[in-house]
């Protein structure tokens, strides 16, 4: 064997630890994106499946955080009213619901919809684990949440508890990270040695390197993040390319296998109010989905006024 046919070796594992480290530090950012939380308290609790039409009926009872819900095919239903606080005036303020504490979000354990004064909004589940409630939030404004419930008979898990809170978000951090994290993801579509993967990496990295992550001064810290973003923008996603990708949001629902009909009909408009949610955030935003059922059970199941589309 030539000197020529020795196998390459990457020394110290630079390739894999640099693209880790880029990875560790994106998700400090989105651990600083959050700037402020306050508990939303109790649930009011109520078994039982329901019409859209009744949502706030039947017998309501207090669901605390060391009571438990879920049982193989459970339709349920919960509620509470939360209010701004002061300190969180004029900021972005979302509505993070989780299961608590001692476990985390399952695949489709738990499915849930979410209402705010009677409007759907959009599913809660792993994917999509809070809404926003208010860019800017007004202080001591009301919200009426319902969150109609479904346990999974497919991944259950056994009962668990609940929680909610509401947390201040800084948008522009979170719109950090996405950069960071979608950047991150579009290199590791690549191979190890092919030139994309590397040329991303090491923008990102060079980006990286401009925030100050020792600082406690919060101002500073996103001063440099800031700057950070600036860089991205301009060395990844505004370089000139030779080819022009559009993208459409799409959701594909394995109707009536991975859940029953009944189930499958309420996942679609889970889902359908979940992309309507996004078009209000994301006015670029587009939808396609290429089951023609999934509009009809929508058509049949929803009328008009359910969804929160007041705004696009």
């Amino acid at each position: 064997m030539s000197r020529f046919d020795i196998e390459f070796t990457d020394k110290n594992n630079e390739r894999e630890m640099l693209a880790n480290r880029l990875k560790k530090l994106a998700e400090t950012i989105a651990e600083r994106m959050w700037r402020g939380s306050a508990d939303a308290g109790s649930f009011m609790f109520c078994d039982g499946e329901y019409n859209l039409s009744d949502i706030n009926s039947g017998e309501w009872v207090p669901f605390g955080k060391d009571d438990y819900w879920g049982r193989r095919e459970q339709y349920c239903r919960f509620k509470q009213t939360v209010t701004i606080p002061e300190e969180f005036d004029g900021r972005t303020v979302i509505y993070e619901v989780s299961p608590y504490p001692d476990t985390g979000w399952g695949t489709s354990a738990e499915q849930f919809i979410i209402y705010v004064n009677g409007k759907m909004v959009q599913a809660i589940d792993h994917n999509h684990t809070y809404i926003i409630l208010g860019d800017p939030a007004k202080a001591g404004e009301k919200f009426d949440i319902v969150l109609s419930a479904y346990c999974d008979d497919w991944s259950y898990r056994g009962p668990v508890r609940l929680s909610a809170a509401l947390k201040v978000m800084d948008k522009e951090l979170r719109g950090l990270y996405f950069d960071f994290a979608v950047a991150w993801e579009t290199a590791h579509s690549y191979g190890a040695d092919d030139m994309p993967r590397i040329e991303i990496i090491r923008e990102l990295n060079a980006a990286a390197n401009l925030i100050d992550f020792s600082t406690a001064d919060f101002d500073a810290f996103k001063e440099s993040a800031m700057a950070a973003r600036e860089y991205i923008e301009k060395n990844i996603y505004g370089r000139h390319l030779d080819a022009l990708t559009s993208a459409i949001g799409h959701t594909h629902i394995d109707t009536a296998w991975l859940w029953r009909v009944k189930q499958t009909r309420q996942k679609a408009g889970r889902s359908f109010a979940t992309v309507i949610n996004f078009m209000k955030e994301y006015t670029k935003y587009r939808f396609m989905s290429s089951q023609a059922q999934l509009y009809e059970f929508v058509k049949q199941d929803f009328v008009e006024g359910d969804f929160d589309d007041s705004d696009i």
